[in-house]
């Protein structure tokens, strides 16, 4: 009987532990977050995050889908290819991919320690912007939302300035015998 507890036990500690692992979600730096990556189509948000968003008009023919339940917005480019990801602090579980924990207590200078103090900012260290594709915003010294931007990676993208990058030699020839057909 004993050993039939000890097993459960560890049963429901493997569960609780994989539960945890599974919520924390990696915000990648210049990239995005999981499948949500800078450089992707509209159509593939909305399958990726669903239709319950709230179209808004941007500035310079862009536009952004705000996702109020994921606290998430996102702005896409005139040709509707996903160009940043700003995400809101709040319910959801965020670690960056340099280690990071995001939270609202998060301080400037625990993002200093992790990124270094080569920053560009805007005054008051509410906004500080790193190269690589990620900024921070504060409001009242506390982390109110994570920016995700285009970083100096491009391989993962999908669409550059509304043109199609072929993943692989394959999808390559694919791509190359539609623009032949149309000819």
């Amino acid at each position: 009987m004993k050993e039939k507890n000890r097993l459960l036990l560890f049963i429901i500690f493997m569960l609780s532990f994989q539960s945890i692992v599974v919520c924390q979600t990696i915000i990648e730096e210049g990239k995005g977050i999981d499948s949500l990556t800078i450089g992707i189509k509209e159509t593939k948000v909305i399958k990726f995050l669903g239709e319950n968003y709230k179209r808004k008009e941007y500035h310079d023919k862009k536009y952004v889908l705000e996702y109020k339940k994921e606290l998430i917005n996102l702005v896409f480019d005139k040709d509707s290819v996903l160009e940043k990801i700003d995400i809101s602090i709040g319910k959801h579980n965020y670690k960056t991919k340099k280690g990071l924990r995001v939270e609202k207590k998060t301080t400037i200078t625990e993002i200093e320690k992790i990124y270094g103090e080569d920053w560009g900012g805007i005054s008051n260290n509410q906004q500080i912007y790193y190269d690589i594709g990620i900024g921070f915003i504060f409001k009242k010294n506390y982390l109110k939302e994570v920016v995700i931007e285009k970083g100096d990676d491009y391989s993962f993208y999908e669409y550059i300035e509304g043109i199609y990058i072929p993943k692989d030699l394959e999808d390559c020839y694919k791509e190359l015998d539609k623009m032949l057909e149309r000819m």
